[in-house]
């Protein structure tokens, strides 16, 4: 009914037919039932006229507010199918946005990714971009993005990091640092790497040994530095794309401790084992 024309409606046409077929029917029985009457036109003839086919004009008069009423039905029904559509489109534009947004975040993230790659170009990548965007944004799907909600997952994986990160910062700060606190160091960093999926593809790396496994870590006689600023920066950069505050990034360690910390890696023997 709705997608038809008023007057091509069934309603519409019965709503007008039924009451004019009924008058046009009682008129018929009340011209038969009644004597002949000759043709008059003055004002008695014609209250006798009225009053005898009252009943007749009562029943064609109703066609005209059974049509009105037809036509606003016609025109709720009308309306709410347009209503209808329009959500429909408004659903399908959500969910195309929603799908193009998706792919654009995604894109920008591992394109994040491999920008933070190339600021050490050929020392390490992110193995696997999708895995971690999956691990930070668990929400995100085709159907579904949030960009600025933390979720438990991306909070877990973060702190973890960032905990990796002061650890670090505080074997590095230490007065006197023996061969057992520089593998510790390098054991944060490894499992600060794993978070992150962060592989190191440095040619000479360092190989470090814990629980029974040898690790790979950038190799020369600047690699803790190397090592740690590579952390520092993949977890800083993404805590900013999350919309995380940057200023809660920062490592609260000082040049001097760095630097007595590259002498100890030095003096403990780690640059003997290097791969070519």
């Amino acid at each position: 009914m709705a997608n038809s024309s008023l007057h091509r409606t069934i309603t519409f046409q019965l709503s007008i037919g039924i009451p004019i077929f009924l008058g046009v029917v009682s008129a018929l029985a009340i011209s038969q039932s009644e004597p002949s009457y000759s043709l008059c036109f003055n004002s008695s003839c014609f209250e006798t006229w009225l009053q005898l086919y009252k009943a007749p004009l009562t029943f064609a008069a109703l066609a005209i507010p059974l049509a009105g009423i037809t036509a606003a039905v016609h025109r709720s029904i009308e309306t709410q199918t347009q209503i209808s559509l329009t959500n429909q489109q408004l659903r399908l534009t959500i969910e195309n946005n929603t799908f193009s947004n998706y792919i654009k975040h995604r894109d920008d993230f591992i394109k994040l990714l491999r920008d933070t790659e190339s600021i050490y170009e050929g020392k390490f990548v992110f193995g696997n971009p999708l895995r971690l965007y999956g691990i930070l944004f668990p929400s995100n799907s085709y159907s579904g993005l949030l960009t600025t909600e933390a979720n438990p997952a991306e909070l877990e994986t973060l702190t973890a990091v960032q905990k990796v990160l002061i650890d670090c910062a505080e074997i590095i700060s230490m007065k006197r640092i023996e061969k057992s606190d520089i593998e510790n160091f390098y054991k944060l960093i490894d499992e600060g790497h794993i978070r992150l999926g962060i592989v190191i593809t440095d040619p000479n790396s360092v190989s470090v040994k814990y629980d029974k496994k040898d690790h790979e870590f950038i190799g020369s006689s600047l690699s803790p530095v190397e090592n740690i600023s590579i952390l520092q920066i993949a977890f800083s950069r993404i805590m900013y794309f999350i919309t995380f505050d940057p200023s809660d990034t920062k490592v609260p360690y000082t040049l001097n401790s760095m630097q007595n910390f590259c002498q100890a890696f030095v003096n403990n023997g780690f640059l003997e084992t290097t791969n070519n």
